[in-house]
Formats: C-alpha cells, structure tokens, sequence
C-alpha cells in the first residue's frame, strides 16, 4: 500500500523535466537577454572577460543603476551556474556596460501543479494550478 501511495504522489512530477539554459556575451550584449523558465531550472553564465553579471532588484535595473541586491554576482570572465529556487523575475546587468544596455532578466515560473481545482469536489487538492479532470 505504501509503494502505491509513493507512486501516486510521484505520478504528478513525472511530466515535468528540468531544463538548462545558457547565457553568452556578444559585443556588448547577453544572448539570450531574456529567458522564461521554471523554478528549478538552471542558467549556466558563460561570460567573456571584460563582463560580468550582477543580479539587482527591478528599480535599480529601471534606473540604469548596478549595484547588487544580494542576489547572484558572476565575476568578468566567469562560467558559473545558478539554480532558479524561487518563481519571480530575476534582473541582471553588466557593471561596466549597463550604460549601453547590456541588461537582462529571467522570468522564473512556478512549476505546475496538477490536480482537481474544483473546490466543492472530495478530491479537491487547494495547491493545484492545473485541473487535471
């Protein structure tokens, strides 16, 4: 009984797979600069030797500014991976370039959660996103 209780809890992760993305440096630009991805992905920086990619909060990336709100910090010619953990937008810049646009984001999405969303239903599961019948 507890293999098949394992099993049903289990079926509902089956269809999601992780997903690696890559970001490169060309000219003054991040290719990509913008990913939509889901949380537990990961992005892999591969950056040339004169940028960097320092994560800051959305203000900062309005204003053109480049100081750091904690987040991911990848120094100049660095190739480091990061896990998405959380569902929200990430925004980056290159500190020495940020003046020429050399911005980015990456737009984290919850993973999605199937299950029965009606709410008057006896299997009704209140963390499901996705009504799966």
């Amino acid at each position: 009984m507890k293999k098949l209780f394992t099993l049903l809890l289990c079926i509902p992760l089956m269809g999601y797979a992780q997903t690696s993305y890559n970001i490169t440096t060309s000219g003054l630009s991040f290719i990509p600069d913008t990913i939509n991805c889901n949380v537990g992905d990961s992005i892999t920086f591969v950056l040339s030797s004169n940028h960097n990619a320092v994560e800051v909060d959305l203000s900062t990336f309005n204003s053109g500014g480049t100081t750091s709100n904690g987040g991911f910090n990848i120094g100049f010619g660095q190739t480091q991976t990061i896990v998405i953990a959380n569902a929200q937008s990430y925004y980056y810049v290159c500190q020495p370039h940020v003046n020429y646009g050399m911005i980015g984001v990456i737009i984290a999405n919850a993973v999605p959660v199937y299950g029965c969303t009606d709410a008057l239903a006896t299997n009704f599961d209140a963390t499901a996103t996705i009504d799966d019948s």
